[in-house]
C-alpha cells in the first residue's frame, strides 16, 4: 500500500493538498486531558476508547504533527496566520486537540464496524486522494509534496514512537472506515419542500433597501477643523505608546548575501540520471492522456428527496431486468433514461477522465472490469443511474525527449541544494563565522555578494532568517534556484521618537480616531431610529447620505462587487430574512446602515432548477453536518474511556530520550 500511496501523492491532484481534512467536533471531548512528554518508549497506553487502546506515542505524534502546520501557517501567513489557524482548527492547545480527534476517530472507526461496513481493496484504491489529505496532517514531513511519502521518515516515526509498522496501511484503512459511516449517515439527511422553498424566496427574490452612508472625510474634516489641544496630545501620545507600543521604530538589520548558482558549484546531471528519474515518475508526473472511459448511462431522475425511494426502485427494477430478460443496453436507455440529451444516443457518454463528472459516477463507471459489464444501481446527483461499460482507452505519457529539459533541471537543484546546504551548514554551524574560511569557501563556489539593509523583522523574505542571529553569526538558505549564504553584519535596535518630532502624525491620528468614533455613534443611533422611524427622516436628524439599492439578488454580482468595493455590507443585507431589518458596517472609512424595505412577491424564483438543486445539496450538506456531528456526540456519551493516570502522574527523570530523525542511518 505504500507504493501505491506514493504514487497518488505524486499526482497532480493530491500536490494542490495544503491540510488534512478530519471530523473532530470542537468542544465535545473537552474533557479529556492531555498528556504529553517527550520520553522514549511509545507503548505506554495514554487513552483506551471501550475496548480500543490509543498509545502515548501516537498521540505525541499527531500533536507535534500539529504543531508542524501551525508553525509552516505562521511562519507564511504572519499577522493573518490566526484567521487561517482557526478556519482550519489548528489554534491552540495542539495536545489537547490531538486527544480529542484521536478518541473521535476511534468511536467513528468503531461504529463503522458494527454497523458491517467493509473496506475492501477496491474501495481503498478509489479513495487513494482522501487518505492522502488526512495522512499529510498525521505524518507531517513524512510526506513531501514533490516526492511522496518518505519510507526513512516512516520507519523512523515508527521507531520514534513506538508504532507497529504497518502503522500508515492501518491508519489508511481506518481513515475510509470512518468515512463510511459519515456516508452512510448523510444517507438519512432530508430537507422538506416547504423549506427549501422558502430558502429560494430568501436567497433569489430581489429586495430593495434604503442605505445611509456616513461620510469619514466629513467627519475628520470637522474633527481637524475643531483642533487638538496640546494636553490631548501629549495624553494620546503616551497612551498610545505605553498600551500599544505604538509610534516605536521597529529593530532593522543588515546583512551580506553570499549566491552560488548550480553551473558554478559544478553540479552534474547524467543522461542516465534523467532516463532514471523518467522511468521512477513517468505513470506519475508524465502523463499526456490520462485513461479515459466511454459507458452508456440510463438515468432514473429524483425529482424530489422524499421520492428518492420510489426512485431507487424504478432503477433497480430496471437493473433487474438486464439479468433476467437480456435487455439491449443502448434501445433501454433510449426508452427509459430521464436524460434526454445522451437517450438519444442510445445513452453513450462520450470518453472522458477521472474528475470530469460526479464522484459517484466515476466510481460506478471506473469500476467496471471489462467491455459490456453493466454497474449496480448507483446514486449520483442527477439521480441514481445504471451504466455499461463501452471502451476504455489506456492512457498516454509525455516522451523523455519532450521531458528532458524539465527533468534536468529538476535534479540538477536538488543535488545543488543538498550540497550547497550540507557544505554551507557545516560552515555556519559555529557561533561565530570565521573570516578567512568564508573567503576561502565564497572564491572556491564562485559566490556573489550582495548587501541587504534596513531589514524588519516582518519582511518576507528575510526577517525570520536575520532576526533568528547574533552579531556575527550566519546562515544558509535556499533562493528560488540558487543557494545563499546571510552573514550578519549589523542591528539598528528600535526607539521612541519624541512626541516633538512626530507632532503632525499625533494629531492627525487624534482626529481619525474621534472621526471614527463619531461614525461609530452615529451608527449605533441610527440602528436604533431605523426601527420607529423611516430611512428618509432618519438621515435628515444624522446628516447622513440616503440612497435606494433595487431589485438587489445574488446573481446580480457586478453590483455586489460595486458595493463591496465601498464597504457597504452587501452579504448581511442578502441574509436579512424580514422586511425592516437592518444591516450594518463601519468600511475603511465610510459608515453604512442598509434597511430591507420590500421583498418581491416573485415565485418565479422557484422554477429556476439550477438554483434549487444547488441550494438543496447546501442545505443537505449542512443537514448531513448536523448529523454527523449527533452521531459523534451520542458514541461519547455512551464511550467508556479511560485515561492512564500514571502517564500523567509520573515524574521525568531525566531530559527528553526521543530520538530524532538524525538518529536513524540507513
Amino acid at each position: 500500500m505504500i507504493s501505491t500511496l506514493r504514487a497518488w501523492l505524486q499526482g497532480k491532484t493530491a500536490k494542490t493538498m495544503l491540510f488534512v481534512t478530519v471530523l473532530a467536533i470542537a468542544g465535545i471531548f473537552s474533557l479529556i486531558p492531555s498528556f504529553f512528554k517527550e520520553n522514549a518508549g511509545s507503548s505506554n497506553w495514554a487513552l483506551k476508547v471501550n475496548d480500543e487502546t490509543i498509545t502515548q506515542g501516537m498521540l505525541l505524534m499527531r500533536a507535534q504533527a500539529r504543531q508542524q502546520q501551525a508553525q509552516i501557517i505562521r511562519a507564511k501567513y504572519g499577522e493573518n496566520a490566526d484567521y487561517i489557524l482557526a478556519a482550519y482548527g489548528l489554534e491552540g492547545d495542539q495536545n489537547a486537540h490531538a486527544s480529542e480527534m484521536l478518541v473521535g476517530e476511534a468511536l467513528l472507526g468503531q461504529a463503522t464496524r458494527k454497523a458491517g461496513l467493509i473496506v475492501n481493496d477496491g474501495y481503498i484504491q478509489e479513495h487513494g486522494e482522501l487518505v492522502l489529505s488526512e495522512l499529510m496532517g498525521m505524518l507531517g514531513d513524512g510526506i513531501d509534496p514533490h516526492y511522496g511519502i518518505n519510507p526513512h521518515k516512516i520507519r523512523s516515526y515508527s521507531m520514534r514512537y513506538g508504532l507497529p509498522a504497518t502503522f500508515v496501511q492501518d491508519a489508511a484503512r481506518a481513515i475510509l472506515e470512518r468515512h463510511l459511516m459519515v456516508d452512510l449517515i448523510g444517507g438519512a439527511a432530508y430537507v422538506p419542500r416547504f423549506e427549501l422553498e422558502q430558502q429560494m424566496r430568501n436567497a433569489y427574490a430581489p429586495r430593495t433597501y434604503s442605505l445611509l452612508s456616513f461620510s469619514f472625510a466629513q467627519a475628520l474634516d470637522a474633527q481637524k477643523k475643531a483642533g487638538v489641544k496640546d494636553a490631548d496630545l501629549e495624553a494620546f501620545y503616551k497612551k498610545a505608546t505605553e498600551a500599544k507600543g505604538r509610534y516605536w521604530v521597529p529593530e532593522k538589520r543588515s546583512a551580506t548575501v553570499y549566491y552560488f548558482t548550480p553551473a558554478d558549484y559544478g553540479t552534474v546531471v547524467t543522461d542516465q540520471d534523467i532516463e532514471n528519474y523518467y522511468d521512477d515518475h513517468k505513470t506519475s508526473r508524465y502523463i499526456n492522456e490520462p485513461v479515459k472511459i466511454s459507458v452508456r448511462k440510463i438515468l432514473v431522475r429524483i425529482e424530489e428527496d422524499a421520492l428518492a425511494q420510489v426512485a431507487y426502485e424504478k432503477a433497480q427494477q430496471i437493473k433487474d431486468r438486464f439479468a433476467t430478460e437480456k435487455l439491449d443496453f443502448a434501445k433501454t436507455a433510449q426508452e427509459l433514461s430521464d436524460d434526454v440529451v445522451s437517450a438519444k444516443n442510445g445513452g453513450l457518454v462520450a470518453p472522458f477522465a477521472r474528475n470530469t463528472y460526479d464522484a459517484g459516477f466515476e466510481k460506478a463507471a471506473f469500476t467496471l472490469k471489462k467491455d459490456g459489464d453493466i454497474s449496480a444501481v448507483t446514486r449520483t446527483k442527477d439521480g441514481f443511474v445504471i451504466l455499461q461499460r463501452v471502451s476504455k482507452t489506456p492512457a498516454t505519457f509525455k516522451s523523455l525527449a519532450t521531458v528532458k529539459g524539465e527533468i534536468k533541471k529538476a535534479l540538477t537543484h536538488r543535488i545543488f541544494s543538498e550540497r550547497f546546504m550540507g557544505e554551507a551548514s557545516a560552515l555556519t554551524s559555529v557561533q561565530h563565522i570565521k573570516k578567512a574560511e568564508l573567503d576561502t569557501f565564497v572564491a572556491e563556489k564562485k559566490g556573489h555578494k550582495e548587501s541587504l539593509s534596513a531589514i524588519e523583522r516582518a519582511n518576507e523574505n528575510w526577517g525570520k532568517i536575520l532576526f533568528a542571529l547574533q552579531d556575527g553569526e550566519a546562515a544558509a538558505t535556499l533562493v528560488d534556484e540558487r543557494g545563499a549564504l546571510v552573514v550578519l553584519t549589523g542591528v539598528a535596535k528600535r526607539y521612541l521618537p519624541t512626541l516633538e518630532s512626530i507632532k503632525a502624525t499625533v494629531k492627525d491620528d487624534i482626529c481619525e480616531e474621534r472621526a471614527a468614533q463619531k461614525i461609530a455613534k452615529d451608527l449605533e443611533k441610527a440602528v436604533i431610529d431605523l426601527k420607529k422611524s423611516s430611512a428618509t427622516e432618519v438621515a435628515q436628524a444624522l446628516g447622513a447620505r440616503l440612497e435606494t439599492i433595487r431589485d438587489l439578488t445574488p446573481g446580480k454580482e457586478e453590483t455586489i462587487k460595486g458595493l463591496e468595493k465601498r464597504g457597504i455590507p452587501v452579504q448581511e443585507m442578502l441574509q436579512i430574512e424580514k422586511i425592516g431589518g437592518v444591516a450594518f458596517a463601519a468600511g475603511e472609512q465610510d459608515g453604512f446602515v442598509a434597511k430591507l424595505e420590500s421583498i418581491a412577491a416573485n415565485e418565479s424564483v422557484l422554477a429556476d432548477s439550477a438554483k434549487k438543486a444547488e441550494l438543496s445539496r447546501s442545505l443537505r450538506a449542512q443537514e448531513e453536518s448536523f448529523l454527523a456531528q449527533g452521531l459523534v456526540a451520542s458514541l461519547y456519551r455512551n464511550a467508556t474511556i479511560t485515561t492512564n493516570n500514571q502517564l500523567q502522574s509520573e515524574e521525568t527523570q531525566t531530559e527528553s530520550t526521543v530520538p530524532s530523525d538524525e538518529d536513524f542511518s540507513y
